[in-house]
């Protein structure tokens, strides 16, 4: 039951009303409507063999079908009027718990299938499980209670129906826990293979892909991955399939011999005059086949409560996920940060690239450029400073001062970034420029007459409260990849920042757009530290010192001249790109 009282944690702290109202249904409301079911009978059969005034008769059930009706009242009203409203909202509230931890797990787990994973277990199931076990909570009190009821009603006539009744329930339930055990092990093997389908799916429905499903064979190569992973689930079913039906052969055979025994017991007490008025056969007959209706029920219960126990495991093990530390000492954002990379080194899993004894010193305020050849480890390091992954050995210090004794919301919160790839979300332009905290409208406003982006609202005939993307909105404004690059640049500009880091920052900019960020990089000189990623060397002849990486290592430092005198690796890329300018 450990599980199963986590999955019930958002209804205690979102909706205590609603599982209170939820437990006085279970115990009181409707046990007492089965009950008084089975005796409704009963009260008009003993009161006509009684020859008792049709008056009385009509009146007893009137009254009868008045308690009735006022329960199913009570329950539509809570049901319909009350209950979807209140779970919608606890539903959003767990979804935001999830978006919470995701954002709060550590960066590395992202490279993991097992993360991913549990996430689909987390996404998918738990507001539905919370829910469920909500019901299964309710369920299990409403047929204990009317399970006790029935029992001390038919107890009292024919005390060996509830023996066979009992033993019949607990052969079923060796039967039932096997096969919930292998209804569990087929979802837990179907999970990787859904999360491959969802893949496929969202290929042909994100706008990024539909060029290339129209010029190349991507379609072909995914339907026929579509189409293996379909038939290994198939196969999975039909795997599963062959190991539960012979359990439920078992279960049903079980069922229909205990019917029989408790019509035989019945029929039997009945003719040996056991039971001597006509209104206590009815309720006996009632009590019986709905006692036996309610054992069924038990099996249903028993078979939710242990998918609940091992999906409320799998989900818990998401909230499970070491999460990043924020303690630590502040950080100084009245000044440019000093970084210091001292003999760093560091690997991602189950790959051969590696940063080896990587050691450099940036001075505060200053402009430096990272070149390198893709996979070099350019992108390596601003994912290191960000804290994203933490170093395997080596140090890297800012202002002095180890990069791990900080805070790492107020450390991230210091530093601007300006990722190689741009996400355009499908907000209006100022929400997806003003992303970072404290960005003020002012900042937003003169971010995107800077770069021109106060022009692509005007050409669209747009507002500035048009949405980004084409995503929910017909009429949304499409941007340009260079024009997404400026949006990304833009974001760095609407707040000062102690560190600055571009990554390919003019990888898609027209050379128009890339003399005004460079220019809007000299103004800003001095205020932060610049850290930019380059591919294209004629953007950063300029900047105060260049870093040449190149497969994990720094192999050079320096000036743009000092490296060309140098003739090593930098002058080598310089002037074969160089080549291209020459007429």
């Amino acid at each position: 039951m450990k599980e199963i009282r986590w999955l019930l944690n958002p209804y205690v702290k979102y909706g205590k009303l609603y599982l209170i109202i939820s437990i006085l249904f279970a115990a009181i409301i409707l046990p007492l409507d089965s009950v008084l079911q089975v005796y409704f009978p009963q009260a008009v059969l003993n009161l006509l063999s009684s020859h008792k005034n049709f008056l009385v008769i009509v009146l007893t059930a009137i009254g009868f079908e008045s308690v009735f009706l006022l329960i199913t009242l009570l329950d539509d009203l809570f049901n319909n009027a009350y209950k979807e409203a209140v779970s919608v909202r606890i539903r959003a509230n767990i979804n935001r718990e999830i978006y919470e931890q995701c954002c709060k797990t550590r960066y590395d787990y992202v490279d993991t299938p097992d993360y991913y994973d549990k996430f689909s277990w987390a996404i998918k199931e738990y507001a539905n499980k919370s829910t469920e076990t909500v019901g299964f909570i309710v369920s299990s009190l409403t047929l204990i209670i009317t399970i006790a009821s029935l029992i001390t009603i038919i107890a009292t006539s024919i005390w060996w129906v509830i023996i066979i009744m009992a033993t019949s329930f607990a052969l079923k339930s060796l039967v039932v826990a096997k096969v919930n055990k292998l209804d569990m092990q087929k979802d837990e093997e179907i999970i990787p293979i859904d999360r491959k389908i969802a893949y496929f799916h969202s290929v042909f429905y994100q706008k990024s892909y539909a060029a290339e499903l129209r010029t190349t064979k991507l379609k072909s190569i995914i339907l026929a991955h579509y189409e293996e992973e379909i038939q290994n689930k198939i196969h999975l079913i039909r795997k599963y399939i062959v190991k539960t039906l012979y359990l439920l052969i078992i279960n049903d055979l079980l069922v229909r011999i205990a019917d029989v025994f408790i019509i035989i017991g019945i029929a039997g007490s009945i003719y040996n005059g056991k039971v001597s008025e006509v209104g206590a056969y009815m309720t006996l007959l009632l009590a019986a086949n709905k006692l036996n209706d309610l054992f069924y029920q038990i099996f249903d219960i028993f078979h939710t409560g242990n998918k609940l126990e091992k999906y409320g495991g799998n989900i818990h093990k998401f909230f499970c996920y070491q999460t990043e530390k924020t303690d630590g000492i502040g950080v100084l954002t009245d000044r440019p940060f000093e970084v210091e990379f001292k003999n760093v080194s560091f690997s991602y899993p189950n790959s051969s690239f590696a940063l080896r004894d990587i050691s450099f010193r940036i001075t505060a305020g200053e402009r430096v450029a990272i070149v390198g050849e893709n996979g070099a480890g350019k992108s390596t390091i601003v994912k290191l400073l960000l804290r994203l992954y933490d170093v395997q050995s080596g140090e890297i210090l800012i202002n002095g001062v180890n990069i791990n004794d900080y805070n790492l919301f107020e450390l991230r919160n210091a530093i601007g970034v300006a990722f190689q790839n741009t996400n355009i979300y499908a907000f209006s332009l100022d929400e997806n420029i003003g992303l970072y905290d404290n960005s003020t409208e002012k900042a937003i406003t003169e971010a995107k007459k800077a770069f021109g982006l106060d022009l692509i609202v005007a050409k669209n005939g747009a507002s500035n409260n048009s949405t980004l993307t084409r995503e929910f909105d017909d009429n949304g404004i499409v941007l340009s990849g260079g024009e997404a690059q400026k949006v990304a640049v833009a974001r760095t500009t609407t707040k000062k920042f102690s560190l600055l880091m571009l990554d390919e920052p003019s990888a898609a900019l027209d050379p128009m757009a890339e003399y005004n960020l460079n220019q809007s990089l000299f103004k800003r000189s001095k205020e932060t530290t610049t850290i930019m990623i380059a591919h294209r060397l004629s953007s950063v002849r300029n900047m105060d010192k260049i870093l040449v990486i190149n497969n994990g290592e720094l192999m050079e430092s320096g000036t743009h001249d000092e490296l060309m005198r140098v003739q090593g690796l930098y002058s080598e890329m310089f002037l074969k790109q160089a080549e291209n300018y020459q007429i």
